[in-house]
């Protein structure tokens, strides 16, 4: 099994008695009643966004245009360098593979 990386910016913001999540490269955003409950909220929704544009085929669509390259199976958004650690957050997209150990040459 393998997986791909995904490091994406993330804007935290408060609100009055609830923290939202934004990832502004994929246009996601959500909330929790605290920083960390926003930060999981998110993952979570990428992860399960991400998942469905890979099975719907869509992926290489919905990636096109937003500046997201793929170095040693991490996906990381062009022009985000100037995000500290902090202000990024990466979500693993796991692959279950299958390889015959049998040679057809």
């Amino acid at each position: 099994m393998f997986s791909i990386d995904f490091t994406l910016p993330l804007r935290l913001k408060r609100k009055a008695n609830h923290w939202v999540a934004t990832c502004p490269a994929l246009d996601i955003t959500t909330q929790g009643n605290n920083e960390q409950e926003a930060k999981t909220n998110l993952i979570e929704a990428t992860r399960l966004f991400l998942s469905t544009c890979i099975e719907k085929g869509t992926i290489d669509d919905v990636l096109k245009g937003r500046g997201v390259t793929f170095i040693r199976k991490t996906a990381i958004v062009k022009g985000e360098g100037q995000y500290a650690k902090r202000n990024q957050y990466t979500v693993s997209l796991p692959f279950n593979t299958r390889i015959k150990s049998e040679c057809h040459a």
